[in-house]
């Protein structure tokens, strides 16, 4: 575009020189001018092509990062349902785990009473086996001295019949 410019601006530089009458000084100034324009422009046109590139390039980052916010936004609503049914979860084992509590507590107190019961039935029955155990001994110790009694008693008897009877043997004789 540049080189189409200078085509144009050039020839009609000329012209109006060869048509008017101006001084070399002035000829000099309009050419520097037209130079230093023409370098600007140039500078300007590099300007805008590498602003035209980095555009392109901070464009497709662009969509390079939309991409990727994306993903992630994905990413993070998979993470939201899978905390959300994670926590479910938990909560579902947290309340079995409650109710767990209450049957072992259900439990152990049903043992401790049950223990208790069973206990209070034992000492019942060591009460009762103790007092039987005396009535035992008592009732062997007045048998064996009924016993004794009997045995005594007969014995005096036997005696008492045997000195009767060698009375009467001695009578008899």
């Amino acid at each position: 575009m540049y080189k189409k410019i200078q085509y144009w601006i050039l020839p009609l530089l000329a012209g109006n020189l060869l048509y008017s009458c101006i001084s070399t000084k002035k000829y000099d100034s309009l050419v520097s001018s037209k130079n230093r324009l023409s370098s600007r422009f140039e500078q300007a046109q590099d300007e805008i092509h590498t602003l035209r590139e980095r555009s392109i390039l901070l464009s497709d980052k662009l969509d390079i990062q939309s991409q990727n916010f994306v993903k992630v936004n994905q990413q993070i609503n998979q993470l939201k349902k899978s905390f959300a049914q994670d926590s479910l979860k938990v909560a579902a084992y947290k309340n079995d785990v409650l109710e767990k509590e209450k049957e072992l507590a259900a439990c152990r107190k049903g043992s401790v009473d049950i223990t208790n019961h069973y206990e209070g039935k034992l000492k019942l029955s060591e009460n009762t086996i103790k007092t039987l155990g005396r009535k035992v001994r008592f009732e062997r110790r007045l048998r064996i001295e009924t016993v004794n009694n009997l045995i005594h008693i007969y014995e005096a008897k036997l005696n008492s019949l045997k000195n009767t009877s060698k009375v009467n043997n001695e009578n008899l004789k």
